[in-house]
């Protein structure tokens, strides 16, 4: 980190134009150039920019890069990693099969474009139509297989609605050919966007293949991960399988620093297991900065958010989500806004706005039962439940049980059968110990309550979390006993 004070700042240098490739860099503008368009950098990552030029004969650690760039300034190496990230954007450079920039994992960055640099152009009269030289063979080799790479991540990753991002290359030395890795990737893509689970399991054998052949590939091991966590389901917090998944994920940021879903993913990890909101929202906020424009690490960011109270920020990571995918709009995150402000009158509008056009889901029948539980409307609270009772395939005896419980002593009697049976299925109110915290509750036995909000937080069970902000715990917060398990979640990191 440097930590010096603020005299004066870093020089990029005294020459005015160079000629990368296809673009041309004019240092006074800071502006690149190609083929008539322009884009203007930030004099910051012109500096940047610059260094790595001049210095393209060796790699450059981080510490190197701070102190040139970043002089007499109090920053750390994500500036380094996401000053990084913008540069490859504006050199429309993919970190996957590099052009310009390589990560050099665990050490620093190298420009690597020497064979079509011509360094330094004199002044900045040089066109930007000057015919480029000619790329040499081997460039072509990574171009074709990074194109046979980018058909299998066309496949929609875990929560989200979003294709994956392209491969990164083969290593040059493996011995199968990139027509057969591709397509092993492109099938364990193809099964992980399944609902089959055994599809997934399928997927995950495929990927175990493609990272034995191609070990440095960083996607893969992300995408393993993905996969995982849709296997494990609400297990996968727990710590065996957060051990697992977590070394994945720093795997494929060892390869790849810049992967913004997997710094996503391990914020979650690290939130649910670990309990560090601190540490947790440095990932997040390093995979909205890497990725800015896709919705899914917005939309993770944003389910943060709201469990810390922060709405303002929250609606804005939504209304970005939004912004970048229009299909996020039939989604409920703007329900459980609502629900957490206790504005339960916009939540309920803002259902009924999905409800006016989109086929419902399981996502919308469980935000719709805490929405009208907190509005007092067991009728309607029943039946989005009842929806829940033919997905779990209820026999009719049961059914008909519930109803008459229902009937006779409303949403209590109905929570009450379920937590002396010990019902294990999702109603709409997740699954135990989570599902009998919950029902405990509704029918007033929160010392009850609280040993399964224990168990469910011993197994790190997912929307554990939730106690904190959802109104639904709202009878346990005098509880000596729930005041200290709320605690224990901290408190976020505010901006």
């Amino acid at each position: 980190m440097s930590t010096e004070s603020e005299a004066s700042e870093g020089s990029a240098s005294n020459l005015s134009s160079y000629k990368i490739g296809d673009w041309l860099l004019n240092a006074h503008s800071n502006q690149l150039t190609k083929d008539g368009r322009s884009v203007e950098l930030e004099y910051r990552l012109m500096n940047l920019l610059v260094f790595l030029l001049e210095n393209r004969d060796r790699v450059l650690a981080k510490d190197e890069i701070l102190r040139a760039v970043w002089p007499k300034k109090v920053v750390n190496d994500d500036s380094v990693a996401v000053a990084i990230s913008q540069l490859r954007k504006a050199l429309e450079d993919n970190p996957r099969a590099p052009t310009y920039i390589k990560t050099i994992p665990g050490v620093g960055y190298q420009f690597i474009h020497q064979d079509q640099i011509d360094i330094p152009v004199a002044n900045s009269t040089v066109e930007a139509s000057e015919p480029a030289k000619v790329v040499r063979p081997i460039k072509t080799y990574a171009a074709v297989a990074g194109l046979m790479m980018c058909l299998g991540m066309f496949a929609v990753l875990i929560y989200t609605r979003e294709t994956a991002k392209p491969l990164a290359p083969m290593p040059k030395e493996s011995p199968v050919s990139p027509t057969h890795n591709a397509n092993l990737f492109t099938q364990a893509a193809g099964l992980t966007a399944s609902p089959n689970a055994e599809d997934w399991r399928t997927a995950v054998k495929l990927l175990r293949q493609f990272i034995q052949e191609n070990p440095t590939n960083a996607p893969a091991y992300l995408n393993l991960a993905e996969t995982k966590i849709k296997l494990f389901a609400d297990r996968f917090a727990e710590t065996e399988n957060y051990l697992e998944l977590t070394a994945l994920l720093n795997k494929a940021l060892e390869l790849d620093p810049d992967l913004a879903r997997a710094h996503a993913w391990l914020a979650e990890l690290i939130f649910v297991h670990d309990l560090n909101p601190a540490k947790a929202e440095k990932h997040f906020k390093l995979a909205v900065a890497l990725a800015p424009r896709d919705d899914f690490v917005h939309y993770r960011y944003a389910h943060f958010l709201f469990i810390y109270k922060r709405f303002s920020e929250a609606q804005e990571q939504i209304n970005i989500s939004r912004g970048l995918n229009p299909l996020s709009f039939s989604g409920t995150n703007m329900v459980w806004i609502y629900l957490l402000q206790g504005n339960n009158e916009l939540a309920e509008r803002e259902l009924e706005r999905i409800q006016s056009t989109e086929e419902v889901d399981k996502y919308f029948k469980i935000a719709a039962q805490n929405v009208y539980y907190q509005m007092g409307n067991e009728q309607k609270v029943y039946e989005n439940m009842q929806w829940f009772f033919k997905r779990a395939q209820f026999n009719e005896e049961k059914i008909n049980v519930l109803n008459q419980a229902f009937s006779e002593g409303g949403l209590k009697a109905v929570y009450r059968w379920l937590l002396e049976h010990k019902e294990t299925a999702d109603v709409g109110q997740y699954t135990p110990p989570i599902s009998w915290a919950r029902y405990a509750i509704a029918v007033g036995d929160n010392k009850s309550a609280m040993n399964y909000l224990e168990q469910a937080f011993a197994k790190r069970q997912p929307h554990v979390e939730c106690a904190v902000a959802d109104p639904h715990y709202a009878p346990l917060k005098d509880e000596v006993k729930f005041k200290e398990f709320v605690a224990r979640f901290g408190s976020s990191v505010t901006r």
